[in-house]
């Protein structure tokens, strides 16, 4: 591992050339984790998108017309293009001549973007729905540019329930890219949309007129203003900006692994530790389980993890940032700690041969933690034969909550009684799951299924309260 006495108080990656933060930079205190998170900084980097003057987004509450017709008109204004003050004048609809957003209404009537209502209003307050951002959006498209087709046109399983004023445009945003859908396939046409769905679907228009929808590019990496990596890769997966865990979790300091059989990769420091799956979104973070925004997977030989993700998994506060389509930079902060890596060695007070503090033994097997008086309370132990451990600890091995990782890459996450496993889940490397409480043998110092349920092939068998019989659980007790 690298030597890093002072571990990270701020880590600026950047794309092609290192930029300086601008004083001015904008931070939402609502957005970190967020699924809409990059979407939503993404434009407001572009001056597109605000907040309130709190400093919050918030990310799921909904848009209102008003809203969104604002952000249409400040795409437009962009760059000069045009003048929104010559759009303050008497409108035609009778609720918006005292509305913040007369101007911006006016030039969306203007341009046919919006048509309101029979009754001659436009009701700006009014929460837009998902089928009216649609409708507004294609039209707004289409006054600056063709979108390509992306995809094939595949109808939602809600398609009786959008309108027919709205189905031409809702499919030709789905076929652009612009639009994906909910779970299960559905649109939600008449559900209102969010500001994180906004910003989302506004930014991926963008991204293609940009030509940075499906972008990738190489990133310098600082800490503390010092370059520790030079060339970071980094692609665009679907708006989601993803790294080489490697390569990330190392910087960080942390020991990584790939485990073939299960396709399980791991990253863990002397308080963190992260396990993630190729091609899944689920992932563990600290023994809690958590779902990405994008899945694992291999590119150019190396594992892509989702940036924000993986930050936010180690406790960090990640904030990422545009500045035109040529340089982009990302910061990452925590709180500062000490780590002393020097082989062998503790760190922290000692009193003869006991000492309390961090320990670092770098030599194989060796643990990567805390320990009070000479025995380790918390952190991560590997052994010659690649088994890992990870978490409290007592009489010197495990005891409480933990998770370990065995040869074969099969994960548990539960708890350990007397240095064994004891209650929770463990996925294995047939992708079978079983999830309950563990037998031990002290005869042949291995653990079995005791009772619980065990899912294979899609099908659950057992309860809670089935007895496994030491590991073999018969047909007729399923």
């Amino acid at each position: 591992m690298k030597k890093l006495k002072y571990l990270i108080v701020t880590i600026c990656i950047m794309l092609f050339a290192a930029t300086p933060i601008s004083a001015e930079m904008i931070v939402f205190s609502d957005i970190t984790g967020h699924w809409a998170e990059d979407n939503i900084y993404y434009m407001a980097d572009k001056g597109i998108l605000n907040g309130y003057t709190d400093g919050t987004f918030l990310p799921d509450n909904q848009i209102t017309r008003g809203e969104f017709v604002t952000i249409l008109a400040k795409d437009a204004a962009k760059d000069g293009k045009i003048d929104l003050k010559q759009f303050n004048y008497p409108s035609q609809f009778k609720d918006v001549n005292s509305h913040w957003a007369k101007a911006a209404i006016n030039w969306a009537s203007s341009v046919k973007v919006v048509e309101g209502y029979e009754n001659k209003t436009f009701k700006p307050n009014a929460k837009i729905t998902r089928e009216e951002l649609a409708t507004m959006l294609n039209r707004h498209i289409s006054l600056v540019t063709k979108l390509p087709p992306k995809n094939q046109k595949d109808p939602f399983n809600d398609d009786k329930s959008i309108s027919s004023w709205a189905k031409d445009a809702v499919y030709n945003m789905q076929i652009s890219g612009v639009i994906n859908g909910k779970e299960n396939h559905m649109f939600a046409p008449k559900t209102s949309a969010t500001r994180g769905e906004t910003a989302t679907m506004v930014a991926r228009y963008l991204r293609i007129v940009n030509g940075d929808s499906n972008s990738s590019a190489t990133a310098a990496l600082y800490f503390n203003n010092t370059l520790v990596q030079s060339q970071l890769p980094m692609e665009n997966k679907e708006s989601i900006t993803m790294v080489p865990y490697r390569l990330f979790f190392e910087s960080l300091n942390c020991e990584v692994e790939f485990h073939q059989g299960t396709s399980l990769v791991t990253a863990f420091n002397h308080e963190k530790d992260v396990e993630m799956w190729l091609g899944k979104t689920i992932a563990y973070a600290d023994g809690s389980e958590r779902t990405l925004s994008a899945a694992p997977y291999i590119s150019n030989g190396s594992t892509m993890v989702p940036l924000i993700d993986a930050g936010t998994a180690m406790g960090l506060s990640v904030v990422k940032r545009n500045w035109g389509s040529s340089d982009q930079a990302i910061v990452i902060s925590m709180t500062p700690t000490m780590v002393d890596t020097k082989n062998d060695s503790f760190y922290g007070t000692s009193t003869g041969n006991s000492p309390s503090g961090e320990i670092n033994m770098e030599k194989s097997p060796h643990f990567l933690g805390t320990a009070t008086n000479g025995a380790m309370t918390y952190g991560g132990y590997k052994t010659n034969g690649n088994y890992l451990y990870f978490g409290t600890w007592a009489n010197n091995q495990p005891d409480g909550l933990g998770r370990s990782i065995n040869s074969l890459g099969e994960l548990s996450v539960g708890t350990f009684k007397d240095g064994h496993f004891s209650k929770g889940i463990t996925y294995f490397a047939d992708g079978s799951v079983f999830n309950g409480e563990w037998y031990y043998n002290p005869n042949t110092s291995t653990v079995y299924p005791g009772k619980g349920t065990l899912t294979a092939n899609g099908a659950t068998y057992g309860s809670n309260n089935t007895n496994w019989s030491g590991g073999a659980l018969a047909q007729s007790n399923w």
